[in-house]
């Protein structure tokens, strides 16, 4: 008699006591990588629960731009029945960063009727689907004296931030030569650390500024018989040259008389 009623007292007790539960997430951060894919909370509970009333889950901050269409199921772990419940999230592209989301739960009650003490799971999941900030700037590029020259993406960037970190910047033209001289458009991308990218341009103004070397030659030039002679500017040229090449050769004097006879 007395065993019974020491098991009655404790059948007592564990059913007066008001449910606790652990929470549990299946990644702890939401990448490009995990878009059309599953988002699953899972809370265990210390006793039996009821099923007439499911656990509202909440995220702090909010994630809904990103975790859709949440379907709760009730399952057992192995220690009592209806002790594990389950939200299945679908991962959509929301374009949002959210650092050290906290989980929530709380409204569950047991078989009779006593609600569940609030449980919550301290940052337990970071959420990275948007693209970096990209910044760019243009950028004037004097070829050298072989009529080439080279940019790099950090020249053309100009701020460029992401919340989560910067992983890589790449142009789709660096290399510049002659042909090239004049505003040239290129393409900054950006890609974060976790491989969210965003592209944007900026004018490249490629500028030969080197002045031709011009090789000269001395000449006699023969009066005709009316005391008059002229040169042109080839015949002084000894080889001049330019990396891009030479638009224009002139003098300042090609047409002689007597009076320059020396």
């Amino acid at each position: 008699m007395l065993c019974l009623c020491s098991l009655a007292a404790l059948s007592w007790a564990v059913a007066g006591a008001a449910p606790t539960a652990t929470i549990s997430v299946s990644d702890g951060l939401i990448t490009p990588a995990d878009l059309a894919g599953t988002f699953v909370v899972t809370v265990t509970f210390d006793q039996t629960m009821s099923q007439v009333s499911s656990p509202d889950v909440a995220f702090d901050p909010s994630v809904s731009a990103t975790l859709t269409g949440g379907v709760g199921v009730w399952g057992t772990s192995g220690a009592f029945a209806n002790d594990r419940y389950t939200v299945s999230f679908a991962v959509v592209d929301g374009d949002q960063e959210a650092m050290d989301v906290d989980v929530a739960v709380s409204g569950a009650q047991n078989p009779s009727s006593e609600l569940m003490q609030s449980a919550s799971l301290a940052d337990a999941f970071d959420v990275d689907t948007a693209a970096p900030t990209v910044m760019t700037q243009d950028v004037t590029l004097p070829l050298d004296e072989t009529g080439n020259g080279s940019i790099n993406a950090a020249q053309v960037d100009n701020g460029s931030s992401d919340g989560f970190g910067i992983s890589t910047r790449s142009l789709d033209i660096t290399a510049f030569t002659c042909a090239d001289v004049g505003e040239n458009t290129v393409t900054l991308t950006v890609t974060d650390v976790n491989g969210n990218s965003a592209s944007g341009t900026a004018t490249v103004t490629v500028a030969d500024s080197i002045a031709p070397n011009v090789i000269t030659q001395n000449i006699t030039a023969q009066l005709d018989a009316s005391g008059h002679a002229t040169i042109s500017a080839e015949q002084i040229d000894n080889g001049s040259s330019d990396a891009c090449g030479i638009s224009t050769r002139s003098l300042d004097i090609t047409a002689f008389t007597c009076a320059d006879v020396g």
